[in-house]
């Protein structure tokens, strides 16, 4: 990621700390679990496609 990317990330993640009110290692936490999953998801899409093109 490069140091653009990272500044809006951070700014996103301050708006979204403000919007919901709490503090900003919630917010923090609540994104990496959503990337968690969608890393593991696309995973699984991936494998399955590859498993149905074999």
């Amino acid at each position: 990621m490069s140091a653009v990317e990272s500044k809006e990330k951070g700014k996103i993640l301050q708006a979204d700390a403000i919007r919901r009110g709490c503090p900003i290692a919630d917010v923090q936490k609540r994104w990496q679990s959503c990337q968690t999953f969608l890393d593991v998801l696309g995973k699984g899409i991936l494998k399955q496609l590859i498993a149905e093109l074999s």
